[in-house]
């Protein structure tokens, strides 16, 4: 049991942490889930590990914790599933699906491209409801060095009288492969993938460190019941030097298209994004 401001169980992206994500910014689809707020979490493994589940109650907050006379009620819970797990995760499939049910007096769903350095260029604004479901299916696989990952996520809003009931669909799907042979190591007791340790550290006795590289598509589409928020999608490309394994250099150049009626904006837009980072 786990009780505080800590992150709701959803969707695998989101699990897995910042220090440990293959691209700089997480998918255009976790830009709309709840992250961390206030609650009380039940969580467990079972069948020898290969399964995870948890549950929990929340109260929304902001980022700190704070507002919580301002924030609606949430009951999330996660399930994740390891059907192959051999040669220590080298080899792994891993299926999951999570789910959040929500009370709220207005909702608003925006995004940016992959990258923290612009403002949203798709946005429902505020509108109202009652409450809204998430649902997301998760798949995602280590074959040695390669790996692979995807989500769709469907967001269901319950609108107030004489609102729509929208529902707004988004999905990403990932890859990535280490040219000098590492795995993605995957965290059993968590369903999320974990640190990145290089088969031999970047040293001037000619130890190269672990390269990877990395492509991902995802898109979010914000239209639907009479709501016009826009579409974006982003072809992400992603170079990573990981020093050691508290140390990487990561290259991201991002393609973002989006198409906003509301705001008349259907444009093609190329960004390049540069990260040194350390951790511990």
């Amino acid at each position: 049991m786990v009780v505080g401001h800590f992150k709701e169980p959803l969707s695998l992206n989101e699990q897995t942490s910042s220090r440990y994500t293959t691209f700089m910014e997480r998918s255009l689809p976790t830009s709309n889930d709840r992250g961390r707020n206030a609650g009380i979490m039940f969580y467990d493994t079972a069948l020898d590990q290969s399964m995870t589940w948890a549950i929990g109650g929340f109260r929304s907050t902001d980022d700190a914790g704070f507002d919580l006379d301002d924030g609606g009620y949430a009951l999330t819970g996660r399930v994740t599933h390891t059907p192959l797990y051999a040669k220590g995760g080298e080899r792994l499939i891993h299926v999951g699906v999570s789910y959040s049910t929500r009370t709220a007096d207005d909702v608003r769903l925006a995004a940016r491209p992959e990258t923290h350095n612009t403002n949203a260029w798709i946005d429902t604004g505020t509108f109202a409801a009652t409450g809204s479901e998430i649902l997301v299916l998760e798949l995602a696989g280590v074959f040695g060095a390669l790996h692979v990952e995807a989500e769709y996520f469907q967001i269901g809003v319950e609108g107030d009288s004489g609102v729509s009931d929208p529902d707004f669909d988004s999905w990403y799907v990932q890859a990535g492969y280490f040219l000098t042979g590492e795995s993605r190591t995957y965290e059993r007791t968590s369903a999320a993938f974990g640190r990145i340790i290089p088969r031999q550290n970047w040293d001037k006795k000619g130890g190269l460190g672990a390269w990877e590289i990395a492509v991902r598509y995802s898109t979010l589409d914000l239209d639907d019941s009479g709501i016009t928020g826009g579409e974006l999608s982003d072809i992400t490309l992603g170079v990573n030097w990981y020093m050691n394994p508290n140390m990487r250099l990561m290259l991201n150049y991002i393609m973002a298209d989006v198409e906003n009626d509301a705001i008349g904006l259907d444009e093609d837009t190329d960004i390049i994004t540069v990260r040194f980072q350390v951790d511990w």
